[in-house]
């Protein structure tokens, strides 16, 4: 089967300090046919001489840069737009790959998509914060992505560490996703604002719905070295406590419809159980409330897709 040829877009605003390692390591990867699209949202930074710098090295590179700020759902619909490859694999400022990590996923999209109607590969994230950590439970270790069904929340558990490829409800943005999946179920939704959580989650929903399937590939490693400054990063806890809000709102009422009702109390009821950790985001994490542990647990006896998923895994 002939290598398809690959679009990694990479959206940035304002990390000029941590682009040249994310861009170098999507250059360095043993997949060759591939082009690099950096979309710059108007930084103020020196992100535009660090990629001239590196279009000296590598033709690959193309730069995009916003005449305005548009925020990263519009920039991911951007780089789309300037986009040839038959898969697109949306990489990030602060995100480092493995040398084969490209190489892994489109392999598993090739062996995966004559049988199923792969929608996204996930890779294996591993996030390196001081601040951040990803939430782990026992319930869900069969299934990355994994979205509560009680608050609508997506469980980020993307670092587990498997054997074989396992199933993913919600993937991170950061997947290889067929093109044409973009011109089935449409773009990013772009009225999520500030820190830009849930656009993703709502594009995999309206993927989900149509018969697509997400699976993760722990063979293919990134790291995710978050960002203290720049990209979507709001400092203060409070503001972005409010934009989770606000836009957490925005995916239940598109997606749940009456059930928004019900799902934003819990959403809150939740958030305030876990205010006595407002200024430890570690702990935050860390700690599932009982509202988290029945909502994953009600949402895995409602998902058989995972003896499906086991079955064309093997």
């Amino acid at each position: 089967m002939d290598r398809p040829f690959l679009s990694v877009i990479v959206p940035t605003f304002n990390r000029w300090y941590m682009l040249e390692k994310a861009i170098k390591s999507i250059m360095n990867q043993s997949y060759k046919e591939i082009e690099i699209v950096i979309v710059d949202d108007n930084s103020k930074d020196k992100t535009f001489q660090i990629v001239e710098l590196l279009r000296n090295e590598d033709d690959r590179i193309k730069y995009v840069r916003n005449k305005t700020r548009l925020g990263l759902p519009k920039s991911r619909n951007v780089g789309l737009v300037h986009a040839r490859g038959d898969l697109v694999f949306f990489s990030e400022d602060d995100m480092i790959l493995n040398k084969n990590a490209l190489e892994e996923l489109v392999n598993t999209y090739l062996a995966l998509s004559e049988r199923v109607k792969v929608g996204a590969i996930a890779p294996r994230v591993i996030l390196i914060s001081h601040t951040r950590v990803y939430t782990r439970s026992e319930l869900c270790q069969h299934v990355v992505g994994l979205m509560n069904s009680l608050t609508g929340e997506m469980y980020f558990n993307y670092d587990i560490l498997a054997d074989k490829i396992l199933l993913a409800q919600h993937p991170p943005a950061t997947s290889l996703i067929p093109k044409k999946l973009f011109n089935d179920v449409g773009s990013y939704y772009t009225a999520y604002k500030y820190n830009y959580l849930r656009e993703e989650s709502d594009l995999y929903m309206r993927a989900l719905k149509k018969g697509y399937v997400f699976v993760y590939q722990p063979k293919a490693v990134t790291y995710h070295i978050s960002g203290l400054v720049g990209g979507c990063t709001i400092s203060n806890t409070i503001l972005s406590e409010l934009a989770g809000l606000h836009n957490h709102l925005i995916f239940l009422m598109r997606n749940f419809g009456i059930k928004t009702a019900y799902m934003s109390v819990l959403y809150l009821l939740k958030k305030i159980l876990k205010l006595m950790y407002i200024n430890n985001p570690k702990r935050r994490m860390e700690n599932m409330t009982l509202i988290e542990k029945l909502g994953y647990y009600k949402t895995i006896r409602h998902f058989p897709k995972i003896i499906y998923m086991n079955r064309i895994s093997k």
